[in-house]
């Protein structure tokens, strides 16, 4: 039987250095003790800088993620909240559920603006 291996995400959120071994919430869980990082970083280390190292170019990933230079630009800042619509077109793009990036949007959202 083959498990699904999750996503160590230590490295990628904000506070000690340690994953609760109690989180079972799907793909890539974030404890709720820690600061969720903004989904644009998932993005960077998940799949621009692969993409990137293979040959993929920069307008490239924004053609295929079907959004403005600017966008993207703002999006890679942090200033884009991740919306149900923009979800569908990064999963569709990075081959990630849409529903991953919701879920990293709320953690984001629940750890700095409460």
């Amino acid at each position: 039987m083959r498990h699904n291996r999750r996503l160590n995400i230590d490295a990628l959120v904000e506070g000690e250095i340690s994953l609760d071994d109690l989180t079972q919430e799907g793909f890539v869980s974030v404890p709720h003790h820690k600061g969720s990082l903004h989904p644009s970083v998932f993005f960077a280390h998940l799949f621009l800088l692969k993409s990137n190292a293979n040959g993929v170019s920069r307008e490239d990933i924004i053609n295929r993620l079907g959004i403005t230079e600017t966008f993207f630009n703002e999006f890679l800042q942090g200033k884009v909240t991740v919306n149900l619509d923009f979800a569908k077109k990064l999963g569709d793009t990075t081959g990630i559920p849409h529903d991953f990036w919701l879920r990293i949007q709320r953690k984001f959202d629940d750890t700095h603006f409460d």
